[in-house]
Parts: C-alpha cells; structure tokens; sequence
C-alpha cells in the first residue's frame, strides 16, 4: 500500500525580511515627523525647526538602540557567557519606558526627548509584534528575566497593549502638539 504525501502541517512562520527593520528604523521617524508638521492647524514660525528637532530625536532613539545591540552588549557581557540579551528589550526597561513615555509625552515641551521616547517605543513595539508568534525566540529577546513560561495568549495581550500604548502616546503628541 503506498502512502501518500502528507503535506506538511503548517507552523507559524515569520516572513524573513532583513530589510524591513531598516525600513521600521529609518522611515518610520519621517513619517510621524511629516504627519506631525501636516497636522498642525496653523504652522507656527518655528514649525520647521520643530519638526527637525523630532525628527533628530527619532534618530537618537533608533542609535540608542542599535549601540546597545552593537556596541553596549559587549561591555555588559564581557564573559560571553549569556545569549543576547539585550537590556533596552528587558522587562524592567519595558516597564520604565512605560513611566517615562507618559511623563515625557505629556508634561514635556522637549521634542528631542519626546522623538527619542517614541523612536524607542516603535522600534520596541515592531519587534514584539514580529516574534510574537514565535514563543521562544519572544521569551529570549524580551521575557529572559520572567522565570515563568508565558502562554501564547499572554504573549500577545502583552504585545498588543504595548504596542497600543506606543500608538496611544504617539496620536496624544501629534493632537497636543497640534494646539
């Protein structure tokens, strides 16, 4: 009896794109800094430095962290003996962004400070929803300090409320910077 070919079960795959985070990291900036100048009602004299003092700002978040990923995992893993792990994708720095992206879009009149925080935030949300199917490699990258194993569906709650919250913090700047 000769068996057919099973077709193999399909797994959650992840579309490999390497050029997408550069895509994400460079364009992302320019377009909330052009949707920021394009919502302004009446455009103040200084709207052009505005917009290139968030746009500066999206740029230092993205450095930030590129170096810790290139540059500061070095220093903080001298032995060589972790995986990479990074602290900007930890849960404690999750957990102060949170803090620090409500004070500094909502009480700060810092542009840089408020495009490094969202910069931050993107990138951070872009990455969690692009592993978020693929358990392990979320627990690596972002849960390596939660002893606990996270279901599928916490995996995702915790990925879509962050990256509601970025989006949420980003709309609140564009329409208070709109006033």
């Amino acid at each position: 009896m000769a068996s057919a070919a099973q077709p193999t079960p399909r797994r959650n795959r992840m579309i490999k794109t390497p050029h997408l985070d550069l895509l994400v990291q460079y364009l992302t900036p320019v377009f909330y800094t052009v949707l920021f100048y394009f919502i302004q009602i009446e455009p103040k004299d200084g709207s052009y430095l505005m917009v290139l003092l968030l746009l500066g700002g999206f740029y230092i978040g993205n450095a930030l962290l590129w170096l810790d990923g290139k540059v500061l995992y070095g220093y903080y893993n001298e032995l060589k003996t972790l995986p990479k792990q990074l602290i900007t994708r930890s849960v404690l720095f999750v957990l102060a962004y949170l803090a620090l992206a409500i004070f500094m879009v909502t009480s700060s009149n810092n542009l840089i400070g408020v495009g490094i925080v969202l910069a931050i935030g993107l990138t951070i949300a872009t990455e969690m929803l692009a592993t978020r199917k693929d358990l392990e490699r979320f627990h690596q990258q972002f849960l390596f300090q939660v002893k606990r194993r996270l279901s599928p569906l916490e995996i995702t709650r915790i990925t879509y409320g962050f990256s509601s919250f970025v989006t949420l913090m980003a709309f609140y700047f564009l329409v208070s910077a709109s006033r």
